[in-house]
């Protein structure tokens, strides 16, 4: 399998969280 990078940048800093499965991808936010 290739390597996946994901790269946060604002969504980190805005206090979300990015939560990847083999199916999905959901970015939530917590703040």
């Amino acid at each position: 399998k290739p390597a996946k990078r994901i790269v946060l940048g604002d969504w980190y800093e805005q206090g979300s969280v990015l939560t990847v499965t083999p199916d999905t991808m959901a970015l939530s936010s917590i703040s």
